[in-house]
């Protein structure tokens, strides 16, 4: 089976899964699904597994009303 082939179906599971919660909640939010397809189980790279997390800090902030403090945004300016 081909790499290609594999995430397809990794990926599968996984949209299979968000459908299936998103069906079962009764939540006024969509279930949510992010996939990377260059993120594996101990493989990926140091700038994916820093994106990775970037990505689901800045979404979990968001959804609870959450803004860096002033110190913060003035080290990383």
């Amino acid at each position: 089976m081909s790499e290609d082939a594999r995430r397809w179906t990794i990926g599968e599971h996984s949209r299979k899964f968000a459908a299936r919660a998103q069906a079962a909640t009764t939540a006024s939010h969509p279930v949510l699904l992010r996939v990377w397809a260059d993120a594996g189980h101990g493989g990926t790279n140091w700038s994916t597994i820093v994106a990775q997390q970037t990505d689901w800090l800045a979404f979990v902030m968001r959804e609870l009303g959450l803004r860096p403090s002033e110190d913060v945004r003035q080290t990383v300016s």
